[in-house]
This record gives structure tokens, C-alpha cells and sequence, in this order.
């Protein structure tokens, strides 16, 4: 057992994780945000709150409650997870098919209770939840500013670790024994003044077929991870790399864990090093502010970091169901503000804080426009910088004098 202290060095430890989207709880998150991306793509009104169960003994659950002029038969909700777990790579081969997998679809309409108080014309959305959404931006000084996203190091670590597998696992001959199901792990060192000085551990679950070795999949996943710390000046022993801790990992995906709808939420958010709400993200249409709620405060957090007020900036938003706009804001610089509090907080001031500005201003119902792929948001997060095909417009960091009128 390691244990250590930053007492008396100066160092401090920072660590997260990471799933892929062939993870049980992943595909459970992805499916939901497919649901909501189809309702909002034919009816921009739509409420829809999805949840998604994958069983280890096969059948799906999609539930929810979902009220929408687009109208899909249960055939129909069923065509839409098995086809997006056959884009995840799941086949017979693998142990998961999804032509074989049962499903059953029980949603239910928005209750008329929710329904009053979010409903309130286009110009005023009621939340459509109580809840605490929170977002966050953080410098990495060793990166201009203008390629930095702005996010904690783990966790843009774990997760581009898994994306530059999951890549390779689709594109070379490792899709023949690498399966989509995956986990990553990064601890991480640093000095004082906030730099990276050492990668303690990296931690990786890859699930694979009988005919391959751990280290054959060790190297095979070397160039990623190589690629991936070079982006830092970061380096590692690939032979120090855990993987697949068990000795084997042949049984994956929902067949060996069961998955479940918001499951994920530290990963969805910045690691375990920063506080998030209380909400899941995924399968919410654009008045949940779990999902806008959360996308508003990063937004917020990142035009102060981006625009370089301070290097780091933590927001919470206290909401209600049925009022328009947050009850408390909360912004925190960490002591890193570069101009006085007063001034910045004029310049939060002129933001339109209510949910239906937040809407608009990033385009959640104008998704042919906005570019906005809810299901890959479910697969690699909603925030950071993703080469996924989906636009984060709450990533884009907009002149102050803009902050007022911006829309996506």
C-alpha cells in the first residue's frame, strides 16, 4: 500500500478516472441522450427524462417519462439502443449481440405537476428540477492559453487515454481482440506553482478477446499513452502501467456488469478533486437544469479563466423547479484573480443567468444548427475539448463585451 502526504514537499496529488463508451453505465447514458437527441430533433419542445438499465442477464429497460409531438412505437425505441450499441462495436463475437438483446420500453408522459411550472411560454422556462449545478475551469500553465481547455489534468488525461484506444481498437487489427469496454486511471503529482512533475500511476481495464496476452495489449496501447503524456512533457514506464489487474478481462460490457443511467457523474464533471451537484446529465431535455444548469456554470467558469481573469473559477448555481433563473450564485477565483472581485463580478452581471437564455445561447433545441450530438456527449462528456463530432458551444470563450449577447 502507497500512501503519501504532500506535508513538508509541496507536492500535491490530484487523480480521476475514466470509462469508455462500451462501458455498461456508459452505453446506459448513451442510449438515454439518444432518446433525447431524436425527440429534439423533431420536436425542439419535447420534455424527456430517459433512463436506461442494462442486466448482466441480457434485457434492457428504457423508462422514463417522455412528453413529445414526435411520436416513437416501443419497436422503435428498441431499433434505436441496438443500433447504438452495434456502433459501439458489441457483436456475437464479442459476447454481446445486440440483434439477440430483450428489451422492454416503459415510459410514461412528464407529470402535469412538472409540466405547470416549466411551461411557461418560450420567453420564460421554469426549471424543470430543484438542484445544485456546479462548473469549474482551472489553468494549465504549461500550455498557451489559447490550446488549453481548460481543464484538470487527470481527467483530460484518463479520458483521451481511452479515446486514442478506442480510435485505434475501430481502426486497425486490434478490433479483432480489443472490445469496446474500458477503463482508465491517472495519478498525478505536482510542484507548488501548479506543474505536473510526475505520473504515479496509470491504472487501465481493456477488455479483449481469449486470443490475446496483456502484453501484446501492452503494446499495442503504448503509442497512445506515449502521445497522449508527450502532449504535457509527461512520460511513463509502460511496463509500470496496471492493466487489467485480474490477469483477464474477457467477460465485459453489460454480460459482466450491470449499467445504469447517471451513474458516471464525477467522470461527467472534472474528477474527484472538484464538488459537482447532485444531478445526472444525461437523458434530460434542455429544461433540466442538471444538464443546463451544469453547461451554464461551465461556461461561466471558462470566460473568466479564458479570458484570463483568473486562473481558476468555480461556480454554483442553487435552482428551484418552476423559477426561471438561478437563486444563488456563487463564484470562487480560488485567489487567483487577476482583477479585483468587484470588476469581474460587473462583468458576470451583465450575463443573462435564466435557463431559457441558456438554452438559446448554446443552442440545445437547434441542433442542426448548434451541432450539438447529445449521445456523444453521453460517450466522452460534456465538457473539455473532444474530437468526437459533437460542438460544446459552453466550451467556446467569447470576448467580456460579448458575454451579454452571445449565442452559439
Amino acid at each position: 500500500m502507497d500512501i503519501q502526504t504532500a506535508t513538508g514537499k509541496g507536492f500535491i496529488h490530484s487523480s480521476a478516472e475514466f470509462v469508455s463508451p462500451g462501458h455498461p453505465d456508459r452505453t446506459a447514458d448513451g442510449i438515454s441522450a439518444l432518446v433525447v437527441e431524436t425527440h429534439i430533433s423533431h420536436h425542439p419542445e419535447a420534455h424527456v427524462a430517459a433512463e436506461t438499465l442494462l442486466t448482466s442477464k441480457g434485457p434492457i429497460i428504457m423508462a422514463g417519462e417522455i412528453t413529445s409531438a414526435h411520436k416513437i412505437t416501443p419497436a422503435g425505441y428498441k431499433a434505436l439502443a441496438k443500433k447504438y450499441i452495434h456502433g459501439l462495436g458489441w457483436t456475437k463475437a464479442f459476447g454481446y449481440d445486440p440483434n439477440k438483446i430483450a428489451i422492454q420500453v416503459l415510459y410514461n408522459t412528464q407529470s402535469v405537476d412538472i409540466a405547470q411550472g416549466v411551461e411557461k411560454g418560450r420567453k420564460q422556462i421554469g426549471a424543470g428540477d430543484q438542484g445544485i449545478t456546479t462548473g469549474y475551469a482551472i489553468r494549465k500553465p504549461w500550455l498557451p492559453l489559447s490550446v488549453d481547455d481548460l481543464m484538470p489534468l487527470p481527467i483530460v488525461l484518463s479520458r483521451d487515454t481511452l479515446f486514442g484506444i478506442d480510435k485505434l481498437r475501430r481502426t486497425s487489427d486490434a478490433v479483432k481482440v480489443l472490445k469496446p469496454d474500458m477503463k482508465s486511471e491517472f495519478i498525478i503529482s505536482y510542484n507548488a506553482k501548479g506543474r505536473p512533475v510526475k505520473v504515479e500511476r496509470i491504472v487501465l481495464a481493456i477488455s479483449h478477446t481469449e486470443n490475446i496476452g496483456l502484453e501484446e495489449i501492452r503494446k499495442k496501447v503504448q503509442p497512445v499513452i506515449d502521445s497522449v503524456l508527450a502532449q504535457h512533457g509527461l512520460s511513463f514506464d509502460i511496463k509500470k502501467v496496471y492493466i487489467n489487474g485480474t490477469g483477464r478481462f474477457i467477460v465485459a460490457g453489460a454480460p459482466g456488469d450491470t449499467g445504469l443511467t447517471g451513474r458516471k457523474l464525477v467522470i461527467d464533471h472534472y474528477g474527484p478533486s472538484v464538488p459537482i451537484g447532485g444531478g445526472a446529465i444525461h437523458g434530460k431535455d434542455p429544461s433540466k437544469t442538471d444538464a443546463t444548469g451544469a453547461q451554464m456554470a461551465r461556461w461561466v467558469a471558462k470566460q473568466i479563466v479564458g479570458n484570463d481573469l483568473a486562473d481558476q473559477c468555480f461556480v454554483v448555481l442553487t435552482w428551484a423547479i418552476g423559477y426561471p433563473a438561478p437563486l444563488k450564485i456563487i463564484v470562487d477565483f480560488a485567489r487567483t484573480e487577476k482583477k479585483p472581485k468587484q470588476e469581474i463580478i460587473k462583468f458576470l452581471q451583465t450575463i443573462d443567468w435564466s435557463l431559457v437564455a441558456a438554452i438559446d445561447r448554446f443552442g440545445l433545441r437547434r441542433l442542426s444548427e448548434s451541432n450539438i450530438k447529445y449521445s456523444n456527449l453521453a460517450a466522452w462528456g460534456p465538457f473539455g475539448r473532444v474530437d468526437d463530432g459533437s460542438a460544446r458551444p459552453w466550451e467556446t470563450v467569447v470576448e467580456i463585451k460579448k458575454w451579454k449577447n452571445w449565442r452559439v
